[in-house]
């Protein structure tokens, strides 16, 4: 009994969080199938949509979630899509280049938009929101002046890797398993933890901040370069956006993001990612069970964001509590 209790108290936090979108899709399939009478998987072609916006939502929210956990939020992720899809994706056409070819030149045109915004970064030290901003502007610019059209794949021979199910899945499960070699098992994982613990103590340890952010930025471009090419393979056509309409881009994986962090007490965030996109998925379809218009579902998303912010807020000002009391009791111990 006792090393029942041992084992449950060592892995308590990992169970708590894979119950997360089990639970959710149980309270969401009962209301579903008493109010509405239907259920959140009716076809085949539910559990293949829902597969491959999981698989493509996570690979982005990497991209978000990399500099975000080290409090930079990078608003220039759209940009660097646009970048990676119209301007890769076209060039490889161009260039009579098979599907695999695309995927290839569209993450290297996002890893090298990712490694211009850090080395901005760097050099100019701005904030990095407002660094974003201006990044943005640039990135969309130039994926508009290369093509109005954007970029195509609808009616291409020849690329239906870039939709096939089983492709996307098995792209997303390398991707995880990469972030958790490089995040959690690397020296850079343990930088990358130490720099989001107190920049200052990092850097008197002789960590290179500035180095280890210029590397997030350009793994963040390929990761974003990564799911817009997939997503364009799915969707079959990229547009070009302007004025900062990119930043939306951005905005669609903040939930799953904040799910993410929140659950960084229980799991890896390498793992507290996928776990949020999957049950955050569940609930947008079974919103789009009630056929509740856009401005309702937007509103429900954003109710969801904030939820989260307030937990998170709530659940660090308990730990800080509990540090200072745990400290005070030193104090008296030592006295």
């Amino acid at each position: 009994m006792k090393q029942f209790e041992q084992i449950w108290k060592k892995h308590k936090g990992k169970v708590l969080a894979l119950a997360i979108p089990v639970i959710t899709f149980l309270i969401a399939e009962l209301i579903c199938s008493l109010t509405a009478g239907r259920h959140i998987f009716e076809t085949p072609l539910d559990m293949t949509n829902f597969l491959r916006q999981c698989s493509i939502n996570t690979i982005a929210g990497y991209a978000l979630y990399l500099n975000m956990a080290n409090g930079r939020m990078d608003m220039s992720l759209g940009g660097q899509k646009l970048v990676a899809g119209i301007i890769g994706g076209n060039l490889a056409l161009s260039l009579g280049l098979p599907a695999w070819g695309i995927l290839v030149t569209s993450v290297l045109f996002g890893t090298l938009a990712g490694l211009f915004t850090g080395i901005l970064y760097v050099t100019f030290r701005l904030p990095a929101i407002i660094l974003g901003i201006g990044a943005a502007l640039i990135f969309e610019a130039v994926s508009a002046a290369y093509s109005t059209n954007g970029f195509q794949l609808y009616g291409k021979s020849g690329m239906g890797m870039l939709s096939n199910v089983w492709f996307i899945l098995g792209c997303a499960v390398v991707v995880v398993f990469i972030m958790w070699i490089l995040l959690d098992k690397s020296k850079f994982g343990v930088h990358y933890r130490a720099i989001a613990g107190s920049q200052k103590i990092a850097r008197t340890s002789g960590i290179k901040i500035y180095a280890r952010t210029v590397v997030c930025y350009t793994i963040c471009g390929a990761l974003i370069g990564f799911s817009g090419i997939l997503e364009t393979g799915v969707s079959g056509i990229m547009s070009t956006s302007m004025n900062l309409t990119s930043i939306s881009i951005a905005f669609t994986s903040f939930v799953p993001v904040f799910g993410a962090l929140m659950m960084q007490r229980w799991i890896s965030g390498v793992f507290g990612l996928p776990i949020a996109v999957i049950t955050f998925r569940i609930l947008s379809m079974a919103i789009t069970v009630f056929r509740l218009p856009q401005a309702a579902s937007s509103v429900i998303t954003m109710g969801m964001l904030l939820l989260l912010l307030l937990v998170m807020n709530l659940a660090g000002n308990a730990d800080y509590k509990k540090m200072v009391n745990a400290r005070i009791e030193m104090a008296r111990q030592a006295q």
